[in-house]
């Protein structure tokens, strides 16, 4: 088996191929590095959350049928260790979540991830940054280690259909990269700038007035699509309560496939891509907050092409738009302060989460719905937003006739 090993200090990558060989190739490597580092208190733990990880990648992982072929199928698990707590991260081809399901007594296989859930102290995965696989990553504290600091505790829950929530990036591979040490005192804030996914990033109207009607066919619900829409920001099974619709998750189910079916029909925003290198170029830490679930949203975010150090879907814990859970839960991620944020949206459920979370909040008004009050905080369009949060804190409040 062709296979390269990196170290630098307390971190250590291994390169399989992704094949049977993978698992057994993953597990000796780690008892070697674990036990090497002198791990043994959480080696057992450790090379079962390793090896259910990467046989997940070597069965799943592999690269879809319409994106361009690799050279040859890999499978990356690198192994860090920083302050008692160690993480283990898995990359491989396939930009599809995993998805944690439960399983039956009588099943022979499709437990991995419920032993990952079971072992690890938290677990999460992210897209790769070029949008053609994801990495999976893994952190599993000593047992006199506090890491409350460090990730949000899992949930048990797996009736409610767990799956992880995609955390800051920086936040989760924080382990797995070599340390960084903090700013001086005399460094200035870190400021995040938070965006909602739809209306304000990518333009998805088109798919989801088509997944709309899909509902309406397929259940012979006859609420309008204007009527759903006008609820846009907030969780879907919030809507489909407020419309009076009973048969949520079959609904869901038809609404989620004719949205990933009609996927095409989405585009970035024009001045989106410009704007965001703008922000990133300024310092600012790029993050994204949105009801739409992950395996829909991952899609969208990776056409962005840009570094975003944090999102929040659905699948995260807390409770969805208009709550504020998922923007402060973002800001713990971030490190940074509310008072330093700015949320970017543009419906009244996303204002509202803004204002409960005590961050700025400003109304995209290129969006689907309107501001809602006349004291909002308006950018007119993507070029705007840059020049208005770039030229200073003071808000700018803009009147109907500014729009015009």
């Amino acid at each position: 088996m062709d296979f390269a090993v990196k170290a630098s200090g307390c971190r250590r990558s291994l390169v399989l191929d992704s094949d049977d060989r993978a698992p057994a190739a993953a597990r000796a490597f780690a008892h070697r590095t674990l036990s090497g580092w002198g791990l043994d208190d959480v080696l057992d733990r450790s090379l079962l959350i390793v090896s259910e990880l990467t046989t997940n990648a070597e069965r799943h992982g592999r690269t879809p049928a319409n994106a361009p072929e690799p050279e040859c199928e890999r499978i990356t698990v690198t192994l860090a260790v920083q302050g008692g707590v160690v993480g283990i991260e898995v990359e491989d081809n396939s930009p599809s979540p995993p998805v944690l399901q439960p399983s039956n007594p009588d099943d022979v296989g499709g437990r991995g991830l419920l032993l990952v859930e079971a072992e690890a102290d938290y677990w999460t995965a992210t897209p790769r940054e070029d949008g053609l696989g994801k990495r999976v990553l893994a952190i599993v504290k000593r047992p006199t280690v506090d890491v409350a600091d460090v990730s949000p505790p899992p949930s048990s829950d797996l009736t409610a259909g767990h799956r992880p929530g995609l955390i800051s990036r920086r936040a989760a591979h924080m382990l797995l990269q070599p340390y960084e040490p903090p700013p001086e005192p005399s460094a200035p804030p870190r400021r995040a700038l938070i965006f909602d996914l739809d209306g304000v990033l990518v333009d998805t109207l088109p798919v989801m007035r088509q997944a709309w009607q899909a509902v309406r066919d397929i259940h012979g619900i006859t609420t309008p699509f204007e009527d759903y829409a006008a609820h846009l920001g907030r969780p879907f099974a919030d809507i489909m309560g407020v419309l009076g619709i009973s048969n949520v998750k079959e609904v869901h189910a038809t609404y989620s496939a004719a949205s990933i079916k009609a996927a095409p029909a989405a585009s970035v925003f024009c001045g989106v891509h410009e704007a965001l290198r703008a922000f990133a170029v300024g310092g600012w830490l790029l993050a994204v907050v949105t009801s739409k679930p992950l395996d829909r949203a991952a899609p969208l975010v990776a056409r962005l092409s840009s570094p975003f150090a944090a999102i929040h879907t659905p699948s995260s814990r807390g409770r969805g738009k208009p709550s504020p859970d998922h923007l402060l839960l973002t800001l713990v991620d971030l490190g940074v302060d509310p008072a330093d944020a700015v949320f970017v949206g543009d419906m009244p459920a996303d204002r509202e989460a803004a204002q409960r979370a005590g961050i700025r909040f400003v109304h995209a008004s290129w969006g689907y719905g309107g501001p809602g009050t006349s004291d909002v905080e308006i950018a007119r369009s993507p070029g705007h937003l840059v020049a208005l949060l770039e030229a200073g804190p003071r808000p700018f409040f803009a009147t109907a006739g500014d729009l015009q």
